[in-house]
């Protein structure tokens, strides 16, 4: 059925193509009718209705033509030249058009190949369709802009290379200081919105279209402090947060990659060296204990000479009381000396293992910090099974995915891994190993040295799906993680799923205890800001999930305060309250 289709089609299109070009040969070989056509735009008392006619006539012609024709017809018609003439000479607007159109038409079929495509004379007229002011016609080039970048990658750049983020600007600019916001008429407003859209996905869509944004950026801030609708804003505020952190991304990014090659340098280096102390410590406990070794021999072959002194002693005292007496007294002596002996020879000997376990616990420990995981959860993981009546969780602990040790420091509270600290500004993101399937649950946190110059927290809390694996570095704002990751952000209030930010609840700072309750029985997650339950909550959660933590900055922190499991939910229905859908 496809093929019938396929080739019904095609029939089609070659019958009208024939059609086309059988109706062009009427009026003569098609060569000769663009020269007169071309000439017919040099005389001076030719009227507007002809000129369009003619055009329009050419534009015909140029369809039915194969390239290596257009080439030969380029080359010695002039028609380029005259249609140019025509086009910068008239002041009609149909005529312009239609002057574009057969320049834009003759050079596409020229130019056209399998192989090297020129992206950016198809993506051109899709830039002007945005800009254009009729809404209609903006949102068709809005949706094909977005297609383009969908399903052809080459697009994007050819996008960039137009400079679509500065046309982006200077309308911007225009739109908002021309006249008040309140003044900006709903059609104005609208293509904003298909704008400021187009630039968000085309940001997400390439890591490196931030390079570009030096003069947007400007003009998204003159915009967003000229106070316009909340919508507009928010918009406005998304991009801005996205620009920041693939600014943040690009720099740490070249900084880290010399920093990071100096300190595994450094580190081995560091090891080397700790590698020698340690064999040489060892060659010192092993020639300590051959000396101990023999000194106990020595000690040994004395105690028999001290044993043999003792026995012909005893013989001399059955003699004589006076020399029993004194044998007597020198088998005491022996005595003594053999129990220091025996003593300083366990001493010795406890001394030596003492310092080989010493030295060896050294290099295992120096060689584990870069080749294991720093914490090993069959280790840590509590032996003892939890009743099941205790709603306190003393088990679950934080997932260690930068087992290097190279961004993160872990830290235990009350016996479990429950404290992160950043050791340089990165994405950390960290869940919690419980995967929550049923009951309800809650967990509180709090976060350190975390708040901006805004006064709140650049933290996050929230939930991820329980079978994806959370890498280190991880931004969860970024494709693919947004795809599983749901959060809250302190810093703005937004609730953030699949990189979309909703506002409603409040922004939190360091130190706020921040809980999350979770009802995996109604499919529910709702947040509080200390005892305030905040009006924004997700509904629709199925499937396993888990609870994750995010921080940024160097030297901030989070250490969870508690984790437990509800056999009675907390929330309540506020008036003012918003669903999320998961």
């Amino acid at each position: 059925m496809t093929e019938s289709k396929s080739s019904t089609s095609g029939t089609s299109r070659t019958s009208l193509s024939v059609l086309l070009r059988a109706q062009a040969l009427a009026g003569g070989e098609v060569k000769s009718q663009i020269v007169q056509h071309s000439l017919r735009f040099k005389q001076t008392e030719i009227s507007d209705a002809d000129k369009i006619e003619s055009l329009e006539t050419l534009i015909i012609l140029s369809i039915t033509l194969q390239q290596n024709e257009l080439k030969e017809i380029l080359k010695v018609t002039g028609i380029i030249e005259s249609v140019s003439s025509l086009l910068f000479g008239t002041q009609n607007p149909r005529i312009r058009t239609l002057c574009g159109a057969v320049i834009q038409l003759l050079l596409t079929i020229a130019q056209e190949s399998k192989v090297n495509v020129d992206w950016q004379s198809f993506v051109a007229p899709l830039i002007s369709l945005l800009f254009n002011e009729d809404e209609q016609i903006s949102e068709l080039g809005k949706q094909t802009i977005l297609d383009s970048i969908k399903k052809q990658p080459l697009s994007i750049t050819s996008l960039l290379d137009l400079n679509i983020f500065d046309k982006s600007a200077q309308f911007l600019e225009s739109t908002f200081s021309s006249s008040p916001s309140k003044q900006i008429s709903e059609t104005q407003l609208n293509i904003v919105h298909n704008l400021l859209e187009v630039i968000q996905k085309l940001i997400q869509a390439s890591p490196d279209a931030t390079l570009k944004t030096k003069q947007l950026k400007a003009s998204l801030n003159k915009v967003k402090q000229s106070n316009p609708s909340r919508q507009i804003k928010n918009e406005i505020g998304a991009i801005l947060f996205i620009i920041g952190q693939e600014e943040e991304d690009y720099e740490a990014e070249s900084k880290i990659t010399q920093k990071e090659l100096q300190q595994s340098q450094q580190q081995v280096s560091q090891l080397q060296e700790q590698l020698r102390i340690s064999e040489q410590k060892i060659i010192d406990s092993e020639e300590k204990a051959r000396l101990t070794e023999q000194l106990n021999k020595q000690q040994e072959e004395q105690l028999k000479q001290e044993q043999l002194q003792k026995e012909q002693a005893l013989q001399q005292a059955q003699q004589s009381d006076e020399k029993a007496k004194i044998a007597e007294q020198w088998a005491k002596i022996a005595e003594e000396r053999a129990h220091a002996s025996e003593i300083a020879e366990n001493e010795d000997k406890q001394k030596a293992i003492n310092a080989v376990q010493q030295s060896g616990t050294v290099l295992v420990t120096q060689i584990g910090a870069i080749s294991q995981t720093q914490f090993s959860s069959a280790t840590l993981t509590p032996m003892a099974a939890v009743a099941s009546a205790i709603t306190k969780d003393t088990s679950s602990e934080l997932d260690n995915p930068d087992p290097l040790g190279l961004g993160v420091k872990f830290e235990r509270v009350e016996g479990l891994i429950r404290k992160a600290n950043a050791l340089r500004q990165e994405h950390i993101s960290l869940s919690l190993n419980k995967v929550i399937t049923d009951g309800i649950h809650r967990v509180e946190v709090r976060f350190r040295k975390c708040n901006t110059s805004n006064g709140y927290a650049d933290a996050y809390i929230g939930i991820v799906k329980a079978d994806y694996v959370v890498p280190f570095p991880c931004n969860p704002y970024m494709e693919p993680h947004n795809k599983y990751m749901l959060y809250y952000h302190g810093g703005f209030g937004y609730v953030y799923y699949k990189g979309i930010g909703t506002p409603s609840n409040s922004e939190f700072k360091d130190g706020s205890l921040i809980a999350l309750e979770l009802n995996a029985d109604l499919g529910t997650l709702h947040f509080f800001v200390g005892t305030v339950q905040q009006p924004l909550f997700v509904t629709g959660i199925k499937g396993a999930v888990k609870f994750f933590f995010w921080i940024h900055e160097k030297d901030s922190s989070f250490q969870i305060a508690s984790v437990k499991q509800l056999n009675k939910a907390t929330t309540k229905t506020l008036p003012n309250q918003e669903a999320l859908q998961w």
